[in-house]
């Protein structure tokens, strides 16, 4: 198994390490050290940076399928859709992926010049929702946030770097509709990344001292 190939594994949270476990029969050699993405990773890929000028924009950015539950941003854009645009962008050609058809009020950006396109979305929109089922972590949330989007997200997903005031119980749409109000108006900051990344990096680094006594 390629998981016994390496002297040890990094991932990035407990609930990672947790599913790895079922199929590692080394539990010693895996080590939780967060993700090491930075903001440069992102801003080398996009401009304009992040601006001041955010439009009314919610945007879904995963696959448009069951296990992302996008019927529910289609709640959304049915009874928010009058005040701010919803988008959902998508990198596939033809099919979008198996969930519902998207509602009327759901703007499909497809990507032709991949995370150009993506990014620059991102630039200008205020808020990144997620419904999914399961998301370890989720780089679509990370470089949302970086690009100065709110996250709207369901509870027990992205633990890591997304504090609690921007959850919602994934049973109850209403606190996400909330959510979303508030942070249309609000002048708040996104949750903060730098030191997120910077300790997954020292942990790792950490990590590979002490296995080779250096």
């Amino acid at each position: 198994s390629w998981t016994r190939t390496y002297d040890g594994l990094f991932v990035a949270n407990e609930r990672m390490r947790d599913m790895l476990m079922k199929i590692h029969d080394q539990p010693s050699k895996i080590h939780v050290t967060g993700l090491p993405l930075s903001q440069e990773w992102i801003y080398d890929r996009v401009e304009p940076l992040p601006s001041e000028e955010k439009e009314d924009i919610v945007v879904f950015p995963h696959r448009w399928d069951k296990e992302k539950q996008p019927e529910k941003f289609n709640r959304l854009a049915q009874n928010l859709g009058d005040r701010f645009r919803f988008v959902h962008t998508t990198g596939r050609s033809g099919s979008i992926g198996n969930g519902p058809e998207p509602a009327d009020n759901v703007e499909v950006i497809r990507n032709p010049d991949g995370k150009k396109q993506y990014y620059e979305i991102l630039a200008k929109s205020k808020v990144i929702f997620s419904a999914a089922l399961q998301d370890t972590v989720g780089n679509a949330m990370f470089e949302a946030i970086n690009l100065g989007c709110m996250p709207v997200v369901p509870e027990g997903q992205y633990d890591e770097y997304i504090p609690p005031k921007y959850r919602y119980d994934r049973y109850d749409l209403f606190q996400a509709e909330e959510l979303i109000e508030r942070f249309m108006h609000s002048h708040e900051q996104h949750p903060e990344m730098t030191s997120w990344y910077n300790e997954s990096t020292k942990r790792m680094i950490q990590v590979i001292q002490e296995e080779n006594d250096i």
